[in-house]
């Protein structure tokens, strides 16, 4: 199982995340420190999500944990930056 993002969190935009490797239906569950802002199943793996990430969240801690009926779990945990930050060197 893998969890891959094109990049990292930033605050007040989106976050795109896919989940490959696993079997139907895949448990997703999205924490931006303890509160959950995404639990759902995909039975259509790879799974590709996507989550808001609200403003004034710099330095929060972004958690993904995938599950599938096999038992497969995977987590990825990432740093929500400011999104100025972000700005530059991407074109």
């Amino acid at each position: 199982m893998d969890i891959r993002a094109m990049s990292g969190p930033f605050a007040g935009e989106q976050f795109r995340f896919h989940v490959s490797g696993t079997l139907p239906p895949t448990r997703i569950v999205v924490y931006i420190d303890q509160a959950v802002v995404l639990s759902k199943d995909c039975d259509d793996p790879p799974c590709h999500e996507t989550v808001s990430i609200p403003p004034g969240t710099k330095g929060s801690e972004v958690r993904i944990i995938a599950s599938d009926p096999t038992g497969l779990r995977e987590e990825q945990r990432f740093t929500v930056r400011d999104a100025e930050s972000s700005a530059g060197g991407m074109m």
